[in-house]
């Protein structure tokens, strides 16, 4: 997709890593990829938006295309959540923002705000179909997202 959008499908979660160097015009791109998962699972999809610890800031053009991509309506799109890696002040920026996002923001799907990765997927897995029953596929999905972000790990200096 670009060197700074990681793109991660697994059964009917939509799983992103961005850096926040993304240019504005990957984000249209990126919402017709969540539109064809929702397609493909048309009942509910989660989408995942992983915020490595190296993540910059977007630029203001960046986040209004963010912003258009979050109010896009894809009525499959059951819950979002974003796993914030970073520790210390920018980790607790990046969630203050996303704070604000999930108190202000007016979305037809719940949002979560993690750290950890197991974490979210746990709560995800709970909003999707079959809601706790998924509970033991959380170590499966998150090792396979584990294991695709290494693979295809986006290239940029820190």
């Amino acid at each position: 997709m670009t060197p700074h959008l990681q793109v991660i499908l697994w059964e009917d979660l939509f799983v992103v890593v961005d850096d926040g160097r993304a240019d504005a015009a990957d984000y249209p791109r990126l919402g017709d990829l969540v539109m064809a998962q929702c397609e493909r699972h048309p009942r509910v999809v989660g989408a995942l938006t992983l915020v490595p610890a190296n993540a910059r800031p977007p630029t203001p053009e960046a986040r209004r295309a963010i912003g258009e991509l979050l109010a896009r309506p894809a009525v499959s799109v059951r819950c979002a959540a974003w796993v914030v890696e970073g520790r210390g002040f920018e980790g607790a920026l990046v969630r203050a923002v996303l704070t604000g996002i999930q108190v202000f923001g007016r979305y037809p799907y719940k949002i979560h705000i993690s750290t950890e990765l197991d974490e979210a997927l746990g709560w995800m897995m709970a909003q999707l179909a079959r809601g706790a029953a998924r509970q033991g596929t959380v170590p499966m999905a998150s090792r396979f997202i584990r294991l695709q972000r290494a693979r295809e790990a986006p290239e940029h200096s820190a």
